[in-house]
């Protein structure tokens, strides 16, 4: 479930620009992987994009569910098991790439002038319950009401990718 509700972004709370930080990790993977400059990596990049609790009315879509699906065996139709659902993800990362153009093309850009698979998947570590602290004006919440969103996504995802097979994966459409 979502939020409370929607918080707005205090003025307490400062914001730094990221595509330094990605631009800096592009360099260094350049360098140890023996990359040209203008050479595109062809291993897939998954950009995690944080504080989904706090933006996610940006999107222009209610978050995806749980990227987990149920499918049934091809040996036993009688059987099922939970496979993950990576046109879940795509259609998430779409959305995400869509807004990136409007408020940050830069991080676009870096990541898709560097790699030949770019996905974005926004996260939340703590979920939808975020309020405002009374005393300090600043977002908190209660640990047990902590539910992420996607946090184990980008992992999955990624292994998913890298290591085809490992992880029950639902046929990708398109």
């Amino acid at each position: 479930m979502i939020g409370k509700e929607t918080l707005a972004v205090t003025p307490a709370i400062k914001t730094m620009r990221q595509e330094p930080i990605l631009q800096e990790a592009i360099s260094r993977i350049r360098r140890f992987a023996g990359l040209k400059q203008s050479e595109r990596h062809k291993r897939p990049l998954v950009v995690i994009l944080t504080k989904f609790d706090i933006w996610w009315s940006m999107l222009g879509a209610d978050p995806s569910p749980d990227p987990w699906q149920k499918a049934r065996s091809a040996a036993n139709s009688d059987e099922t098991f939970q496979a993950f659902d990576p046109n879940a993800v795509a259609k998430q990362s779409q959305l995400a790439r869509q807004l990136l153009l409007k408020i940050s093309p830069e991080i676009v850009t870096a990541a898709e002038g560097f790699s030949t698979d770019v996905t974005y998947v926004p996260v939340t570590s703590v979920g939808w319950n975020v309020s405002v602290d009374k005393k300090t004006g600043l977002p908190a919440i209660k640990p047990s009401e902590a539910a992420p969103y996607w946090a184990t996504v980008p992992f999955l995802y990624g292994i998913s990718k890298v290591i085809p097979g490992l992880i029950p994966t639902i046929a990708k459409k398109g």
